[in-house]
């Protein structure tokens, strides 16, 4: 049995909707930025199916993001306005009050909640490993005989579809979906270019992704960025390939994270460590272990 210690919510909010005018979007149309691109779209009355606005409606174009719109609805539609995404803490095993030892793991449960640590939620959630930390205390526990397990288990363990781009799953924009996510499943990495040598070094990645390296083959060059990120997901490593500008003393590339569940374990792990809170065992995801 698993012991709930904590839970996180994030209250899914309906999007306000916006009424198409033909002035603005005209002026839309007449922008710079458009030159020389191709709009497509409909906008049709939810209830009745009248079209209220149309530009090309009969273009074949790729969708690409505006696929957010059927996901973002279906999502408003199956789960309703104010449904709440759940991440439970808790653990299981023996606790012995006296000693405050628990015999068994740290569960964290995820309830696939896309925006755990965002930096775009962060007045909502704060820094929730060390409210998870503060909650462990709170429950006695003092010594952890056992794991720290990230359930990942709320989805399946196919982040992405398998057709993608092995060049788009490695960048930020290819963040899989996982049933425990945390900061937009997307790390920071930071280069510095040796003007001498025209070197490029990783610096350091933020988050500091546990058991994953990169190696760095970017080149820099005087016309610009063309870089990829190569890596999968549950992978131990990956590497940089392509172009970084040649006059800049540090650039930052934003990469997808390739196993964020085992990332929160380590998260976890390390800071119940720093408190104090000595945990045996390595930490760990659904995923990886036999834990139901």
């Amino acid at each position: 049995m698993i012991r709930k210690i904590s839970t996180i919510l994030l209250l899914l909010m309906t999007m306000l909707s916006a009424s198409a005018q033909e002035d603005n979007f005209i002026r839309f149309l007449q922008d710079s930025v458009m030159i020389n691109a191709s709009v497509s779209f409909e906008v049709a009355d939810a209830d009745s199916g009248n079209i209220i606005y149309s530009y090309n409606p009969d273009f074949d174009l790729i969708p690409a993001s505006t696929m957010k719109l059927i996901t973002s609805a279906a999502a408003l539609e199956m789960l309703g306005p104010l449904h709440t995404f759940k991440t439970e803490l808790g653990y299981r095993g023996v606790l012995n009050n006296r000693s405050g030892r628990l015999t068994g793991d740290i569960i964290i449960k995820g309830g696939g909640d896309p925006c755990l640590g965002s930096e775009y939620f962060s007045y909502h959630y704060g820094d929730f490993i060390q409210k998870w930390v503060d909650a462990i205390k709170d429950a006695g526990i003092k010594k952890i005989e056992g794991r720290i397990i990230a359930d990942d288990s709320y989805f399946d363990y196919a982040p992405v579809p398998p057709r993608w781009l092995w060049e788009d799953m490695g960048v930020s924009y290819g963040a899989g979906v996982f049933g425990l996510s945390a900061f937009d499943n997307i790390c920071r990495i930071k280069l510095k270019v040796n003007p001498g040598t025209r070197e490029v070094k990783i610096i350091e990645t933020i988050p500091e992704l546990p058991g994953f390296s990169f190696k760095c083959y970017l080149q820099p060059d005087s016309i610009g960025e063309n870089w990829y990120v190569l890596s999968v997901p549950y992978s131990t490593s990956g590497w940089l390939s392509g172009t970084i500008p040649w006059d800049t003393a540090a650039y930052i590339l934003d990469a997808s994270i390739p196993d964020p569940p085992l990332l929160i374990a380590d998260m976890l792990h390390r800071r119940l460590a720093s408190a104090g809170i000595k945990v045996s065992g390595e930490p760990s995801t659904a995923r990886k272990t036999e834990y139901k």
